[in-house]
């Protein structure tokens, strides 16, 4: 339920308090909030960002039935100032609604589908001329999965992302209006021991094609893939 922190940055300290109110057997409401601090680290061997805590308070509701689960979620993130050498900024607040369906036919496959919404206000405080633009961000996709022979699971998947909203990304140093995504992948999973071990390879490949802002150099394509591999297992 933590984000994840992305690669290069500092080390962070997250702690967090969860309530789960069990309505009957199928319904279940969950209220948390946490709190992260974010140490110091270097972009550059000349830039450093020390980045601004930041606040946040979640509410989920999560139905379960044999054949159809419903997770929806809403957040809000509150952030305290960023350093980043002599420039200051405090980062807009942050809210985020997402729903996700499963529904499984029958024993051996499942299906989800999602939508993710985020909204980012516009820079506070800045010491800098500062982008005075809301953003808003939308991520939504649909996956299958199927059980097949020798205790294995094949899965596919399509994501879309579509933003708006002029971004500045300091690990790329590069800034966008308009973000395009589509990516599309297939997983495969292995189980051992009955099912209490898994191991699981994912290819993905995606292309993405970000906006130029004004007045600055012509829109970006790009191209790639990712490859995940891991380990897991149920105590």
């Amino acid at each position: 339920l933590v984000e994840k922190a992305r690669f290069g940055e500092g080390l962070n300290f997250t702690p967090a308090i969860w309530y789960y109110y069990n309505r009957d057997d199928k319904n279940t409401f969950i209220f948390g909030t946490y709190y992260t601090l974010g140490g110091r680290y270097d972009l550059t061997p000349s830039m450093w960002v020390e980045p601004g805590n930041a606040w946040v308070k979640e509410m989920r509701w999560q139905h379960l039935n044999k054949k159809f689960q419903f997770l929806a979620g809403l957040s809000h993130t509150s952030y305290e100032r960023t350093r980043e050498n002599t420039l200051e900024y405090t980062s807009g607040h942050q809210f985020k609604p997402e729903l996700t369906f499963n529904y499984a036919p029958d024993n051996t496959q499942f299906f989800t589908a999602y939508y993710w919404h985020t909204q980012e206000d516009p820079l506070r405080y800045a010491t800098f001329d500062r982008m005075n633009e809301t953003r808003h961000g939308r991520n939504y996709g649909l996956q299958w999965s199927k059980d097949i022979p020798d205790n294995r699971r094949i899965r596919l998947l399509v994501d879309w992302l579509n933003s708006s909203g002029e971004n500045y990304d300091p690990l790329t140093n590069i800034s966008t209006n308009q973000r395009r995504k589509t990516t599309f992948g297939i997983g495969f999973d292995q189980y051992f021991k009955e099912r209490s071990e898994k191991l699981s390879l994912d290819i993905e490949t995606f292309r993405m094609k970000d906006g130029a802002v004004t007045g600055t150099s012509s829109d970006n394509n790009y191209r790639g893939f990712n490859v995940y591999l891991s380990y897991l297992k149920y105590m």
